[in-house]
């Protein structure tokens, strides 16, 4: 979805995802392709449909992230219903060399969706495995409140975060 959300927290910036963007998010992505459910190799094809289709989604909102007007990586949220929303799809370059930025970006768009989108809480699925992942959404404040596997059979953590546990 076209969005004009802005926010900033500590070194990182966020920005709407824009056209120009998604061909570093594809490279990035296919670097880290391991990470997610989806693993395939994107091709820069598949990225442009993802990147129309994106548009005309009503609660998609992918964010662009900067560090000093560089940019590094991206993160999303969306499925917003009820009152809820799902984060996800958070790939930092870890070529930056810098320390922590997963943590700063997570509250970021946390502290915004809680903010500007009427969202009380925001969920994500986790795999076990990764392991930097889950120690930035646990220094984030999320918690874990399940499980459930993929259609492979490996594990994912349910967790959640309310505005309260938020850390700053």
């Amino acid at each position: 979805m076209k969005h004009n959300f802005y926010d900033s927290y500590g070194k990182i910036e966020l920005r709407p995802i824009e056209a120009n963007d998604i061909e570093s998010l594809r490279l990035l992505r296919n670097k880290h392709r391991n990470c997610f459910i989806y693993s395939d190799i994107i091709t820069s094809e598949a990225q442009q449909n993802w990147f129309t289709n994106y548009l005309s989604k009503p609660d998609d909102y992918v964010f662009s992230v900067f560090l000093r007007d560089k940019w590094i990586g991206s993160v999303s949220i969306y499925n917003i219903e009820k009152n809820q929303a799902e984060f996800g799809r958070l790939l930092i370059d870890s070529d930056t060399g810098e320390k922590g930025l997963g943590v700063s970006v997570t509250i970021c768009v946390c502290k915004l969706a809680f903010s500007k989108m009427n969202v009380s809480r925001i969920v994500l699925q986790v795999y076990e495995d990764n392991i930097s992942a889950y120690k930035t959404y646990i220094r984030a404040g999320f918690k874990i409140f399940g499980h459930s596997f993929d259609v492979n059979g490996k594990k994912l953590l349910d967790m959640e975060l309310f505005s309260s546990d938020l850390s700053e």
